[in-house]
């Protein structure tokens, strides 16, 4: 009965993964689409014509952009390291091209000094570059090992 389970858990796991990816590159379709009608924008118009609404547009759209593609990679890497970039990235899109009050800028800057203090001291730096699923593998296949290991009789040696 748990080996059905298992397999049934392993099956929905592995369509879950395909679905991100899917959605993945759905995302990069899209931002690479969004990518084009952002230059071909920002070339139409011409710095000659830009005024302060068009260079907060241009600004906001680029951040959109970059949110977008690492989010992307957040899907694909599975690391910590990953979605602390996402955050890192909308906290300070929020602060750039949001005009907030002082006391709502003075949080995001807060927040942007904690995620980079989190990064900095409180992550290991394996943390930053393996993806979550790799450390998971490894994880049991260590926990494998262990349970597979030979029985030693008493008054036999290794």
């Amino acid at each position: 009965m748990e080996s059905r389970f298992h397999i049934f858990k392993q099956k929905i796991l592995k369509m879950s993964d395909i679905l991100e990816i899917v959605i993945a590159l759905f995302l990069v379709i899209m931002t690479l689409a969004l990518t084009i009608k952002f230059i071909y924008m920002v070339a139409l118009e011409g710095p000659a014509a830009w005024g302060e609404e068009t260079i907060h547009k241009i600004v906001q759209d680029a951040f959109n952009l970059i949110i977008a593609i690492e989010f992307v990679q957040m899907l694909l890497k599975h690391s910590v390291g990953s979605v602390l970039e996402v955050v890192l990235f909308s906290v300070a899109r929020g602060m750039i091209v949001d005009h907030n009050g002082g006391l709502q800028t003075l949080l995001i800057v807060i927040a942007i000094g904690l995620v980079l203090f989190i990064r900095k001291n409180l992550l290991l730096p394996h943390d930053l570059n393996e993806s979550m699923d790799e450390v998971d593998i490894e994880q049991s296949r260590k926990h494998t090992d262990k349970d597979e290991s030979p029985v030693v009789e008493p008054g036999e040696s290794k």
